[in-house]
């Protein structure tokens, strides 16, 4: 344990630190014309070993007190990258108590802690930012003394939908609930190809009748994917609706095509799609299945698919009704870590975000 003053001092989080965590980040919600709480109950450290091999977890605390102030957490885990499986870690969770973010210029000193704890174990980091938190971007858009240099990457857009409309397949597509013949090698043929895709299903914590695939007429998988219910251990909830919202709120948008917007200080009832993945990138059978996928789960409110601008299945949604939010994907770079990606599409899934 290294105390940077009299004031603060720096440790490691475990599983026992998990009601300081929580506090934490329920410290304060990000603001707009829709406010959201994005919390971790009952624990995120738990939570985040959820999503990963390993979390390497530096906090902040009052010395004199042992109030948690602040925090950072990276998540190690497998991926593709560049065609080979690497370990990768995705750095989230940094933030500061309101109180005492002009107390503790000492960010730069969290990041050189998680690097050292995570040296040798990871061959590439990377974050995302909130396309609306400039302030951030700003802070990282040019490197600055003892911080990584943050490489911009892709925009990331994550989808909320729950589609209805007709299916344009012919005759003879059918969906398939569960593990099932040739499902194995559908994702073995094709993850190698997307930079950031887990290179196995177990990472995502899903259960086997939670995976899907869709057949044509000949018996051939044309399309996969698995739905994550993450609400146990990762919630959002909506704290305020602004503007025009605070009026769409009442209305049910489902009637439109688009999913009805949560309650005010609910947990929203969303779940995930994972390892969405559709033979030679057919838009169609793309729409399709999620308008079949949507029918046969129908007990969220809404779904969640996050893709990058070079995805090619991204301009599927210009046919499919939705609400979004939008981030920016960062690699980030420290003296000892100089992976660099390739020009080939990112599948980064939002159920590990």
């Amino acid at each position: 344990m290294i105390s940077p003053n009299s004031i603060f001092e720096y440790s490691l989080a475990s599983e026992h630190d998990g009601p300081d965590l929580l506090t934490l980040y329920e410290s304060d919600d990000f603001k707009g014309n829709i406010s959201v709480l994005y919390t971790r109950r009952p624990n995120p450290y738990l939570s985040y070993l959820q999503e990963g091999e390993k979390v390497v977890f530096p906090i902040i605390r009052l010395k004199e007190t042992g109030e948690l102030c602040g925090g950072g957490c990276c998540v190690i885990r497998k991926a593709f990258v560049n065609g080979s499986v690497k370990s990768t870690g995705y750095l989230t969770g940094l933030k500061i108590k309101p109180a005492y973010r002009r107390r503790i210029p000492y960010i730069q000193d969290l990041y050189q802690k998680m690097f050292v704890l995570t040296k040798g174990d990871v061959d590439l980091f990377y974050t995302t930012i909130l396309k609306d938190n400039t302030l951030a971007q700003r802070l990282f858009k040019q490197r600055r003394k003892n911080m990584p240099e943050y490489k911009f990457v892709q925009d990331y857009t994550v989808y909320c939908f729950k589609p209805k409309g007709k299916i344009r397949l012919s005759p003879g597509y059918r969906l398939e609930q569960g593990s099932c013949a040739g499902l194995d090698s559908f994702y073995k043929n094709h993850l190698s190809n997307y930079n950031l895709a887990p290179p196995i299903f177990d990472q995502l914590r899903w259960t086997q009748e939670n995976i899907f695939a869709l057949r044509d007429q000949t018996g051939r998988i044309k399309a996969a994917c698995g739905i994550l219910n993450q609400q146990r251990y990762k919630q959002y909830i909506i704290t305020k609706y602004r503007g025009i919202h605070k009026y769409l709120q009442h209305i049910p948008l489902e009637w439109l095509g688009y999913p009805n917007l949560p309650k005010e200080n609910q947990i929203a009832n969303y779940a995930s799609l994972a390892l969405f993945l559709v033979e030679d990138n057919d838009l169609e059978i793309a729409r399709s299945f999620l308008i079949m996928l949507t029918k046969r789960v129908s007990q969220f409110d809404f779904f969640m698919l996050g893709l990058v601008m070079n995805h090619p299945l991204n301009t599927v949604f210009n046919q499919v009704k939705h609400v979004k939010y939008e981030s920016k994907l960062y690699t980030v770079h420290n003296d000892h870590s100089h992976e660099q990606l390739d020009t080939r599409a990112i599948s980064l899934e939002v159920g590990l975000l």
